[in-house]
C-alpha cells in the first residue's frame, strides 16, 4: 500500500461489482503448436453427461477451457496423446480409453510412434501445452469455500463436478446469485499430485471462455495468498508492525494513515477477541477473508500506471500483465531443466526456501519455480518480498528474455503494488462491506474448524528492509 493515495482515484472502481473482468485476457490464446506425430483421431468424446440449466432457476452460463502441460502429465502416467481434427489433445482419466490399449502416441497404421510413457516423452517437447479432455471440473464458491451447482444432469439431479471435452473445454450453469469471482478448479482424475491440479479465479459475468492454464493458476494462487498473507498479519501481528509490513504508510496524508490505522487495529482486536493466534487456523482464517474480498474485485479494472509506478512503459491491466511474467519465468525454467532436470535443486534461493521446511520446494515441472515464488516470497506479507523475486527472475534470464523489450520484475512490482493498493481500499472504505463481512468472519473463527495451511517461508527481512517499521526487533 505504498502508494495507496495515488492509486485511489484509479482503483475504487476495482472494488465495486465485477462486471466484465479480464475480458481481453479470458479468451483462450493460441495453444502452442506440436509437430505432427500421428495420424490416429480419437474415435469419440470422453464420456461427458449433458449439464442442462435448470428450469426457471436464474442461472450464468460459464465457459472454461484447460490448457497445461502435457509433457509433465504423460511423464507421470497420468495421460495419453493423439490427433484430434488435425491437432493434438492430452487425453486423461476416462478419455484416455480412446486411444489404442493405453499407448501414449499412437499411429493409424500400426507402425512409428507407439508408446507408454517413455516413448511420448521422447515425442514431446519440454511444456508441450494441449487442450487436456477428461479432467474433472468443479466451480467452487469464493464466499464459502463450498462447490457450485453446475446445473442438472438428464434426470434432473444436481451436478457438482463434470470433465472436459476433446477440446479441453467444459460448460456449466453458475447460480445467479452467486455474483462476481468464483474458482474454476480442474485436476488429472485419480491422481493426488499437486502439479496435476489447477485453479482459476474468474468472473461469472464473463463472454470470453475462460482460461485456465499453467500460468492463469499460478496467478490465481498468488492473488489468493498474497491478500490472505496482508490479512493474516493484520490479524496476529501488532497493528503498528503489521501497517508496516503490509506498507509504508508514512507518505500518506493523516486522513489516509489513520483510516489504515483504525481499520487494521479493529481487525486485530477482533482477532484477539476471538483467540486468533499465529498458526494453521489463522492462516485458513486470512485465507477465506480474502477469498471473500476477491470475489467483489473487478481484476480486470485494475490498471498498472506510469505515473503510479515509474519504470512502467504504459498503463496496462493486471492480471494479463501477471500472467505474461509467469509465462517468461516459466519458459526461462523450462530451459534450464530441459539441459538440467536438477537445474534448481542446489540454487541458493530453493536452498534457503527449504531450509526451515525440508523437501518443500522441488523444480520438477517449469511452473513450480513460479509456484515457488508464489509461497515463500509473495504470500509472505513480508518487507523485502520483491528484491527477493526480483533475484529469482534475473537468475533464470526472465528479466527481459529475448525479442521483450519490458522489465519483468518491474510489472510484477507494479502488481503487487495495485493489489496492495486495491486491498487497502476495500478495507478503508468497506467496499462491498470487505471490513464488515471481516469481523463477522473474525466473531465466528472455530478453530477446530480449520486444517492445516501453507508453511512459513524461511527468509526474515534484513534490518535495512525493516528500517522504520515500529515494532521491529
Amino acid at each position: 500500500m505504498r502508494r495507496l493515495l495515488a492509486w485511489l482515484p484509479l482503483l475504487v472502481v476495482a472494488c465495486q461489482n465485477v462486471g466484465e473482468p479480464m475480458a481481453k485476457h479470458g479468451a483462450a490464446p493460441a495453444v502452442a503448436s506440436v509437430a505432427p506425430t500421428t495420424t490416429a483421431k480419437a474415435s469419440k468424446a470422453p464420456a461427458v453427461s449433458p449439464i442442462l440449466a435448470r428450469p426457471g432457476s436464474p442461472t450464468v452460463e460459464l465457459r472454461a477451457k484447460v490448457v497445461v502441460d502435457a509433457a509433465y502429465i504423460v511423464a507421470q502416467g497420468g495421460g495419453n496423446i493423439v490427433a484430434n481434427n488435425g491437432g493434438n489433445v492430452l487425453l486423461t482419466g476416462d478419455a484416455r480409453l480412446i486411444s489404442d490399449k493405453g499407448s501414449g502416441v499412437i499411429s493409424d497404421h500400426g507402425a512409428g510412434l507407439i508408446g507408454n510413457n517413455a516413448g511420448s516423452r521422447r515425442v514431446l517437447a519440454a511444456q508441450e501445452l494441449l487442450p487436456a479432455a477428461g479432467m474433472t471440473v468443479q466451480v467452487t464458491s469464493l464466499r464459502t469455500g463450498k462447490p457450485l451447482t453446475l446445473g442438472m444432469d438428464a434426470a434432473g439431479q444436481p451436478v457438482l463436478t463434470t470433465t472436459t471435452d476433446l477440446q479441453g473445454e467444459v460448460k456449466v450453469y453458475i447460480p445467479k446469485e452467486e455474483q462476481g469471482n468464483v474458482l474454476v478448479q480442474a485436476a488429472v482424475p485419480g491422481s493426488a499430485d499437486k502439479r496435476l491440479q489447477y485453479g482459476l479465479v474468474t468472473a461469472t459475468a464473463t463472454t470470453t471462455t475462460a482460461l485456465v492454464d499453467e500460468d492463469t493458476a499460478q496467478v490465481s494462487a498468488l492473488l489468493r495468498v498474497a491478500i490472505a498473507g496482508r490479512i493474516g498479519a493484520q490479524l496476529t501481528q501488532d497493528p503498528a508492525r503489521a501497517l508496516c509490513e503490509v506498507g509504508n504508510t508514512d507518505v500518506f496524508p493523516p486522513a489516509i494513515k489513520a483510516a489504515l490505522q483504525q481499520s487494521v487495529s479493529e481487525l486485530h482486536a477482533a482477532a484477539l477477541q476471538a483467540g486468533v493466534k499465529p498458526g494453521p487456523a489463522a492462516d485458513a482464517l486470512a485465507l477465506a477473508m480474502g477469498d471473500t474480498v476477491l470475489a467483489n474485485l473487478d481484476l480486470g479494472a485494475i490498471m498498472m500506471t506510469p505515473e503510479v509506478y515509474p519504470g512502467l512503459p504504459r498503463a496496462e491491466p493486471m492480471f494479463p500483465a501477471m500472467v505474461e511474467v509467469m509465462r517468461h519465468v516459466r519458459d526461462q525454467a523450462a530451459r534450464q531443466l530441459a539441459q538440467d532436470p536438477n537445474a534448481f535443486a542446489a540454487k541458493p534461493y530453493i536452498v534457503e526456501g527449504n531450509s526451515c521446511k525440508p523437501g518443500t520446494y522441488v523444480i520438477a515441472k517449469a511452473t513450480d519455480l513460479n509456484a515457488f515464488i508464489v509461497q515463500e516470497y509473495l504470500a509472505a506479507a513480508r518487507n523485502g518480498e520483491l528484491p527477493r523475486v526480483r533475484a529469482v527472475i534475473d537468475d533464470v534470464g526472465a528479466r527481459r528474455p529475448e525479442g521483450v523489450a519490458d522489465d519483468q520484475a518491474v510489472r510484477l512490482s507494479a502488481a503487487a503494488s495495485a493489489l496492495e493498493a486495491v486491498l487497502g481500499i476495500a478495507f478503508v472504505t468497506d467496499q462491498n462491506g470487505a471490513k464488515s463481512t471481516a469481523l463477522a468472519q473474525i466473531k465466528a473463527f472455530d478453530p477446530a474448524k480449520f486444517g492445516s495451511a501453507r508453511p512459513l517461508p524461511c527468509w526474515q527481512p534484513t534490518a535495512d528492509e525493516l528500517k522504520g517499521c515500529e515494532g521491529a526487533p
